[in-house]
């Protein structure tokens, strides 16, 4: 029909139809740049918040297990509100909340240092002694931001969507879009941005970003046309459940699901997809030695796999038929790869020419070759040639373990996931009246989903089956999704039944065929089943391996880190029995740190001794070393075992010194590796400041200093500093020290200090020589501290981020 012979009022709409579509198609293309920004500033947020509220909450598993589920509480609080706000507000209300919403977020972030740091811990750290209170504590600290972060996708949805055809498009648009900043900012602010500036920098980063998309997105609304891009109903309306898919009718002619099934599967979708997170984590972690930037480098990964398989399956989720069918065998492959991908990769480990190089550094019993490689890799990344041939290969092999293993484990799952998103908005969203409620419903569920994964996979699946056990069950969850897309779309063909059937016999085939405990971890630190003794929960991995090299030596590893050995008698042993040698009357001693026991024995070595506490934040370390000593007889572990003084705290121990307000005659940090994950808490200025406060008169602060930065940072807060080259060691007090060699000896001969070393295996001269090797430096109350300006601090950890 000509146009001219249409109807003027058809003419009309049609001209109006074009207009907005131009418009909405404008008001995407400014959309979409601002929400890929606001979820670069969340995920900034995420890393630095998480880690000011665990010097509140301490790092153990209960702790770090809470702050992640009350992050995610807020964004299912806000998405399920902001859905409900959105099917009732016009495109324009929506843009102006949205703009809202950055604006909150943003004030929040500005004071969030003051709330998090200066309040709840330096202030209110008490209130973290009661696990209930400390729970209510972090769920309302994080409800505010992440509630308006919630509010976000449901909001942008409803204001951007023209029609239902377009609604996977432009919703899954969003999701990608978002999720790709939020990936780029996980990896910028653990590379760049925290490691050059610091947390409060950052954040300052992060509110900036905020503002700006609060006020493009205002101009923006200012533009929008008065119409809806989507119809909306009145405030007043009163909605049916018929509105939302709930009356039980299906939601797609495809599909025999309704609304509250596909809530359900959704859910356990996320359930899958988070414990499939933390299973990856820990081996990856495992392999490439637990360092900071190990969860940044994986969460990247797994982001950038969402995004980009959100942006495949809008083109895919266009041309499909069954859009119900699809969502469900994308979601079965998951769990399926996953099990398939590690099994390969262990299989292949110690086998194949490939992975030679990576089998040989899994092998290896020192970590500063490791140290200097990732030192390498992080800091001269295009001059690796500069470097030793050893340095070289470890940073290649680094790079493998950082990049190409996580990429090939993580990635082809997280596409998977990314896929069906469009897919599930293709079946569920059916009109527009009431698309915000449900993007708002669909997110909480999963989000849901994703809480009840962390807690269950933390507190539960790691400590009784394992990791190799959830890997199994997780495995088997693919079996429920082919079911369901069986049920989606029955075939009446016997061909297909019998493939649906192999199928499923396929997964559970992959999930019984999955390596068990003992081979999973014996591969992932290049050894064999029968040279090891594993302990793992929620906490972390813990390991024993038997020494390739010296068979009566056992070494200890967490988390993939070689942290000390058995027998006793080497750098340990130094550590901690030089304090107790040098304090005049050690009665109440603390020791931040198990590992080996090593250190906690060897400060037991005075008679005056009635009480060593020791903290711990890693529990199965007291298992496995309990299971060693049944079978394998070290007289200094079990006389460590038995020994009445010690007693073992399972928690943070700097936070356990914060709360109990206790003072001692010695305080030890058996620290980890500057490099690894939170271990900026053990090397900071106000770590120090706070032993410092916790000394008795004469009492002394002890700490192993793997970095010249360390030294300046302690030299900084204690007036008398004793530095032994040997290790190095500093000792700390706000009295003078005095070493004296005679006196050394003479506490070594007395009868209790004697049959204490001699009867545990430890040769006394192996002591002494450490006394008489190790070179000697010290500070006094008159050096010119105003120059130690390059320090570690909580707000600005350098050596942990490996700032030169």
């Amino acid at each position: 029909m000509c146009c001219r012979s249409l109807p003027i009022a058809t003419k009309r709409r049609r001209f109006a139809d074009y207009h907005l579509s131009l418009s909405s198609r404008k008001a995407i293309s400014i959309a979409l740049p601002l929400f890929f920004i606001s979820g670069f500033a969340a995920l900034l947020y995420q890393v630095i918040w998480q880690r000011m509220l665990s010097l509140f909450s301490g790092v153990d598993v209960y702790s770090v297990t809470v702050i992640v589920a009350a992050f995610m509480g807020g964004l299912g609080c806000g998405s399920l509100y902001g859905g409900h706000v959105a099917d009732r507000r016009s495109a324009r209300d929506l843009l102006r909340l949205f703009s809202f919403c950055e604006l909150a977020i943003a004030f929040f972030a500005l004071g969030s240092k003051w709330l998090y740091y200066d309040l709840l811990y330096l202030q209110l750290n008490r209130l973290g002694n009661s696990p209930v209170i400390m729970t209510g504590v972090l769920f309302l600290s994080l409800l505010w931001p992440t509630f308006f972060m919630g509010m976000s996708l449901p909001l942008l949805s409803k204001a951007l969507t023209r029609d239902v055809q377009a609604a996977p498009g432009t919703i899954g648009g969003l999701y990608g879009i978002n999720t790709l900043g939020a990936a780029c900012g996980a990896f910028i602010s653990a590379w760049i941005l925290v490691r050059l500036l610091g947390f409060e920098p950052t954040i300052k980063i992060g509110v900036a970003l905020n503002s700006l998309c609060a006020l493009v997105a205002i101009l923006m609304a200012q533009r929008l046309p008065m119409t809806n891009l989507a119809p909306s109903v009145a405030p007043s309306h009163q909605f049916s459940p018929g509105d939302y898919g709930v009356s039980g009718e299906p939601l797609h002619k495809t599909s025999s699901f309704a609304l509250p099934a596909w809530l359900t599967i959704y859910g356990l979708s996320g359930f899958i997809a988070l414990s499939l997170e933390m299973v990856w984590f820990r081996l990856v972690a495992v392999m490439a030695k637990m360092a900071a930037f190990t969860f940044a480098n994986l969460l990247t990964l797994y982001l950038l796999g969402l995004a980009a398989g959100t942006f495949v399956g809008i083109l895919l989720a266009r041309r499909s038929k069954n859009p119900a069918f699809a969502f469900l065998i994308l979601q079965g492959g998951i769990p399926l790869y996953a099990g398939l991908s590690i099994s390969w990769l262990v299989s292949s480990l110690g086998r194949s020419p490939m992975l030679e190089g990576i089998w040989s550094y899994l092998n290896m019993d020192e970590n500063f070759d490791f140290w200097a490689a990732l030192l390498a890799l992080v800091n001269d990344p295009f001059r690796l040639n500069h470097f030793s041939p050893e340095v070289q290969t470890f940073a290649t092999n680094l790079f493998v373990l950082y990049f190409l293993i996580p990429l090939f484990i993580i990635v082809p799952p997280t596409l998977m996931m990314g896929i069906s998103f469009p897919f599930l908005q293709k079946v569920v969203q059916t009109d527009t009246f009431a698309l915000g409620r449900r993007v708002g419903w669909l997110q909480t569920a999963n989000i849901l989903g994703c809480t009840l994964g962390t807690v269950l996979t933390s507190w539960l699946f790691f400590k009784f089956i394992g990791t190799a056990g959830t890997l199994k069950v997780l495995t088997l969850f693919g079996v429920v999704f082919i079911l369901l897309a069986f049920c989606a779309r029955p075939f009446k063909h016997s061909a297909y039944r019998i493939l649906f059937a192999s199928v499923v016999g396929f997964i559970c085939v992959v999930a019984l065929m999955a390596p068990g405990r003992s081979l999973l971890w014996s591969k992932l630190h290049g050894t064999t089943p029968d040279k090891i003794i594993v302990g793992e929960d929620g906490s972390g991995l813990c390991l024993l391996k038997a020494d390739g090299r010296t068979p009566e030596r056992t070494l200890l590893y967490v988390d993939g880190v070689n942290h000390s050995s058995l027998p006793y008698g080497r750098i340990h042993t130094f550590l901690g029995a030089l304090p107790a040698l040098l304090h005049p009357n050690p009665k109440e001693i603390a020791v931040i740190g198990l590992g080996s026991g090593d250190t906690a024995f060897s400060i037991g070595c005075r008679e005056e001794t009635t009480e060593i506490t020791c903290f711990e934040v890693v529990a199965p370390q007291i298992s496995i070393l309990r299971e060693l000593d049944q079978r394998k007889t070290y007289a200094a572990l079990r006389s460590l075992l038995r020994d009445g003084r010690i007693k073992l705290d399972l928690t943070d121990g700097r936070l356990a010194i914060m709360q109990a307000n206790k003072k001692y005659d010695i305080i030890e940090a058996d620290a980890l590796f500057p490099y690894s994950t939170y271990s900026g808490n053990l090397y900071s200025l106000e770590h120090f400041f706070l032993l410092r406060n916790r000394l008795k008169p004469g009492g002394m602060a002890v700490t192993w200093a793997p970095t010249m930065r360390t030294v300046r940072t302690f030299a900084k807060v204690f007036p008398h500093v004793l530095i032994f080259h040997f290790g190095p060691i500093l000792v700390g007090s706000n009295e003078p020290i005095e070493f004296n060699l005679s006196r050394i000896w003479a506490l070594l001969d007395t009868p209790f200090t004697r049959s204490y070393f001699e009867e545990s295996g430890i040769d006394l001269e192996t002591v002494k020589w450490h006394f008489t090797h190790s070179g000697i430096s010290s500070i006094t109350p008159a050096f010119n501290r105003s120059r130690l300006l390059d320090i570690n601090t909580d707000l600005f950890p350098k050596d942990e981020y490996l700032l030169p």
